[in-house]
């Protein structure tokens, strides 16, 4: 009888052990993308990844216009030294964009992007030049973002979006209409930034630095804001 029960108790614990290995999520199978070992541009494992996987960027610079697709990856350059690997956006439209409900977990990090010029937000207007975000809250981080132009945030623009934006640098982007550095508009309620410079950003009507409007909400940890130029013009 007691062998009985020992093997039983045997089974139920089989069982249990591969139920628990079957419930892993999909990241323990995560994969390491190598670009541009493995794929010759930063879209091309963007689009051949997998939610957990890691599209790590060798240094370089890369002339792409970016789109996360609503994937929850992690795609790093050097994020010790952002300078050693570069997105040039062409002027194009934006450099990398998060239009695709993507959260937290798609996070962009290490890369200078730059040469952006904007893509199209839900108004109709160039927006985000370094930076597209709506609808979408990703993790931004240890970036630099300069020398990018759009009418409404020169370097990122957030549109009913959260996204995290840390240990980062917003530098010399411009905005022909308003949010140099950054443009936070339709209820963008929780945009969180925190260990970042925004320098020598500059727009031709107003908010050389960062604007915040239509019920949107932002905090601050530690940012240093320097404005370049702030007029102020009929709208």
């Amino acid at each position: 009888m007691n062998r009985i029960v020992s093997t039983i108790v045997l089974l139920i614990l089989c069982i249990a052990s591969l139920s628990a290995l079957s419930a892993l999520p999909h990241c323990a199978h995560a994969r390491i993308l190598n670009v541009p070992d493995d794929y010759q541009t930063i879209q091309a494992g963007i689009d051949e990844a997998e939610d957990g996987d890691t599209v790590l960027v060798a240094p370089g610079e890369y002339t792409e216009n970016l789109n996360f697709l609503g994937k929850s990856i992690r795609v790093a350059g050097s994020p010790y030294n952002p300078a050693e690997t570069v997105i040039d956006g062409n002027a194009n439209g934006s450099v990398v964009r998060f239009d695709h409900g993507e959260d937290s977990s798609s996070v962009l990090s290490g890369f200078t992007l730059t040469n952006g010029s904007g893509s199209r937000d839900i108004s109709g207007d160039m927006a985000g030049g370094g930076v597209h975000c709506s609808r979408s809250s990703p993790t931004i981080e240890h970036v630099v973002v300069a020398g990018n132009v759009a009418q409404f945030g020169g370097g990122i623009m957030v549109q009913m979006s959260s996204p995290v934006i840390t240990n980062s640098y917003i530098l010399d982007n411009q905005a022909t209409r308003s949010g140099g550095g950054i443009y936070c508009s339709r209820d963008s309620t929780n945009v969180r930034v925190s260990y970042v410079v925004i320098a020598r950003n500059s727009a031709n009507v107003m908010d050389g630095g960062i604007g915040c409007y239509s019920s949107s909400r932002a905090s601050f940890n530690n940012v240093y804001c320097l404005v370049k130029v702030f007029t102020l013009k009929q709208l």
